[in-house]
């Protein structure tokens, strides 16, 4: 979390935003000839921005202490939210560990307990997340040059969001929506991998996937409590450890499959 040193860009890894926004596109396209077909390439796409954000933005957020403002407007399109507010919400979820001032924590902390979040209430409330993290403890001192610098950037992109959005209500009241759908439903799955990434069970371990095959075709995105151990390794950089607490389905999947003892 802390290596800011510039990387280069991982463009391997961006085949997943430019899946997903060609399938939205598709979706979009599709809904005036048949309605099935649209729904299909909607949900796959919405889908696939949980792995966008779960593996390219994360990449560029831990490898990449700032890219030009352009790429941040795009990935801030690709998402639905500025993209360095999503910086700053993982670097929070880096520090708390899903503790009490983790923003997307899987507990529920009140009057001195620790309860599981229910998964239905996490995954289709995922927008509190963001209520939360507004005013609340960061993970940096409250001067610090970084965090008023991604602020700033944040309060940037923020602007630039509700001018794109407002220009879909002009032109396309029909666009808007079906892009609102989309970001609430990609979030709703990247909710759902987090929960499977971060289970509220007794031990409160991260959990890991490792599947061989399934971090071959998804950049070691299944290695989560090794990324968390050094999150200054790049994807390819991980290797599964032995120490790791495992799983045996994939984490967007597995809160579904599995039970939480």
């Amino acid at each position: 979390m802390k290596n800011h040193t510039p990387k280069p860009f991982p463009w391997g890894l961006s085949i997943f935003p430019l899946l997903h926004m060609a399938l939205f596109s598709a979706s979009v396209a599709l809904a005036d000839i048949s309605w099935g077909l649209a729904l299909i390439c909607f949900l796959a796409a919405a889908i696939l921005l949980s792995f966008s954000i779960h593996i390219f933005f994360h990449e560029c957020v831990h490898h990449a202490g700032r890219y030009a403002q352009p790429v941040n407007f795009i990935a801030s399109l690709c998402i639905g939210l500025p993209f360095d507010g999503y910086r700053l919400h993982h670097y929070n979820h880096h520090f708390y560990e899903n503790g009490p001032s983790d923003f997307s924590t899987t507990w529920i902390y009140t009057d001195g307990q620790r309860l599981p979040r229910n998964i239905w209430s996490y995954t289709f409330g995922w927008y509190r997340q963001l209520a939360l993290s507004v005013n609340c403890q960061q993970p940096f001192p409250a001067d610090s040059h970084t965090i008023r610098d991604i602020q700033r950037r944040t309060q940037v992109q923020k602007y630039f969001l509700m001018l794109v959005l407002s220009s879909m209500l002009l032109i396309n009241g029909f666009l808007l929506l079906m892009y609102l759908a989309f970001i609430f439903a990609g979030w709703f799955f990247t909710a759902l991998h987090n929960y499977g990434q971060h289970p509220p069970c007794a031990d409160n371990q991260i959990r890991t996937f490792a599947n061989t095959l399934y971090n071959r075709c998804f950049f070691n995105n299944g290695l989560h409590w090794e990324h968390h151990k050094n999150p200054a390794l790049r994807w390819h950089e991980l290797q599964p450890s032995d120490h790791s607490r495992r799983i045996h389905t994939l984490h967007l999947l597995n809160p579904l499959i599995e039970n939480r003892s």
